[in-house]
Parts: structure tokens; C-alpha cells; sequence
């Protein structure tokens, strides 16, 4: 075992818990939050001012000409719209379905496998 080695890791053990013990100190705490707030509310407001250019700009640039574009949009009462619905309610109930019967023989060819019975078993059994 190299000697060196385990000295500068156990220094730097120590350096990192020494520093977390004293980080939760009382004497440390006060500067800590204010040093986290100030930094914190500083760049919150740097946020919030992009934010609302951003805000500005899609409005002017973006909402204003896709909705130019758009005539009237679609009614909710449109059969495309009730059709589509329909195949998508379809379509979760038939993967819901499949996945119920694929997760039932999986589970049931493991129990087979912990039983140590073979499917063919199952089918020699008479059950009258």
C-alpha cells in the first residue's frame, strides 16, 4: 500500500467533511443566505426582464402571423375531429389489451419456470 497516496486522500477527506461541518455552522449560515439571496434575486430580475422581451417578440413576430394565416380554424364539432378521436380512444384500448395479454404470459411462463412444469405438462392434465 502506498503511504503518499493514502495520506492525500484521507487530507482531502477530511478538507471536504471539514468543510460541510463548518458550512452548517450558525457563524456561516448568515453570510451563506445572504450571499444566495442578493445572487439569487439578482438574477431572477435579469430573468423576468428576458422573459417578457421573448414575450414581446413572439407575440409581434410569431402569434401575429400564424394566426394572420389561419381562416377561421377548425370547429370542434367538425367530423374529422370526432372521427380522429375516436381511432385514438381505439387505439389505447387496443394497446392497453395487448399489453394486459403480453404481461399475463410473461408472468405465467415465470411462475411455470419457478414451478419447474412445462407448458406440454399443463396440457396432460385432466382437470374432470
Amino acid at each position: 500500500m502506498n503511504w503518499g497516496t493514502f495520506i492525500k486522500n484521507t487530507v482531502a477527506i477530511g478538507g471536504i467533511l471539514g468543510m460541510a461541518f463548518l458550512s452548517q455552522q450558525p457563524l456561516f449560515a448568515s453570510n451563506t443566505k445572504n450571499y444566495a439571496y442578493s445572487q439569487g434575486a439578482a438574477n431572477k430580475n435579469k430573468m423576468q426582464t428576458k422573459l417578457q422581451d421573448a414575450n414581446t417578440w413572439l407575440q409581434d413576430n410569431v402569434y401575429a402571423k400564424v394566426s394572420a394565416g389561419v381562416s377561421g380554424g377548425v370547429t370542434k364539432t367538425d367530423p374529422a375531429i370526432t372521427s380522429v378521436k375516436k381511432e385514438i380512444e381505439n387505439q389505447k384500448n387496443n394497446l392497453l389489451q395487448n399489453s394486459f395479454d403480453t404481461s399475463k404470459k410473461i408472468i405465467a411462463t415465470q411462475i411455470l419456470k419457478i414451478l419447474q412444469v412445462s407448458p406440454q405438462d399443463l396440457d396432460q392434465c385432466k382437470a374432470d
